[in-house]
């Protein structure tokens, strides 16, 4: 379907892709979330960077610590 749509359009996949994804048109297709759920995954990246700020300001002799090692740390301080 999507490789026929892109042939229509005279496009490659990819950029027939790319271009639905910076053109889309809420009017023409639903959004996938709705405003709130788009709202709670906004709140929840705010909350994520945080964390990495508190991490990186908390942390600076751990550059390039994975979650695993974080985790680790945080069981060993708390």
């Amino acid at each position: 379907m999507i490789r026929e749509a892109a042939s229509n359009a005279g496009k490659t996949i990819s950029g027939y892709l790319l271009d639905l994804a910076l053109n889309d048109d809420p009017e023409i297709h639903d959004l996938v979330l709705s405003p709130d759920e788009q709202q709670e995954v906004l709140d929840h990246l705010r909350v994520l960077v945080e964390v990495c700020r508190i991490l990186t300001r908390s942390l600076p002799d751990h550059e390039g610590l994975n979650l695993f090692g974080v985790e680790a740390l945080m069981r060993r301080t708390s």
